[in-house]
């Protein structure tokens, strides 16, 4: 399956670097006990991701999205505070992560190129769209957009800190993100911020005719 193809394209991925080579010695790995392929099944490899690298980024995170989700729902966390969930939901999916922390590093600077820009940032809306859902955010107006994108901020912060952080656990981490979560914390304060600048600019507007 494509699952456990990128899987254990990871494993060759801190070697081989962010490309078709690690994807081959994956397959390898898995189908070919360690044999060589040929052209034909390197072809089919690179045709499953639309011949795009970038493709086995967007279905890594799409597993991650769906892992974090399946262990949230397991908790049963229905009572607890939207921020904790949002806490959760970010650890539960950096979980996942730790046994592939240098090939996360390395699809960090992959995605970061100029051509895969618009599709990473996709996907981080993506990824922060779920996890608000997930927490049972139901909000339509002004603060949709707003927690969207203070919590693609507060992500990023968090995933950047554990890629940098030495320790095997996530225990440094999650210090960071509950300090960070902080900003989550005062949504409601940007919220009556921002309405009463919009109603201090209408008045300002009417009074100027």
């Amino acid at each position: 399956s494509k699952e456990k193809i990128v899987l254990s394209m990871l494993t060759h991925v801190p070697y081989d670097g962010w490309n078709w080579n690690a994807l081959y010695k994956g397959a390898e790995d898995i189908y070919f006990l360690n044999k060589k392929i040929d052209e034909n099944i390197k072809a089919e490899l690179r045709n499953l991701f639309n011949n795009n690298l970038a493709e086995i980024v967007r279905f890594l995170n799409d597993y991650l999205d769906t892992k974090m989700e399946n262990d949230f729902l397991k908790l049963k966390l229905q009572k607890t505070s939207i921020p904790e969930k949002v806490k959760t939901l970010i650890l539960l999916r950096l979980k996942w992560t730790i046994p592939y922390k240098d090939s996360i590093r390395l699809s960090l600077g992959f995605m970061g190129m100029p051509n895969n820009s618009k599709k990473s940032i996709s996907m981080l809306y993506k990824t922060c769209d779920k996890i608000w859902r997930i927490s049972g955010d139901t909000s339509t107006d002004f603060s949709f957009y707003t927690k969207r994108i203070v919590l693609s901020g507060l992500y990023t912060s968090t995933l950047l800190f554990w890629i940098n952080d030495d320790s095997k656990d996530l225990t440094n981490t999650e210090s960071f993100l509950t300090r960070r979560l902080l900003d989550i914390s005062n949504f409601g304060k940007i919220k009556k911020f921002s309405n009463k600048l919009l109603d201090k600019n209408s008045k300002m507007n009417k009074n100027s005719h």
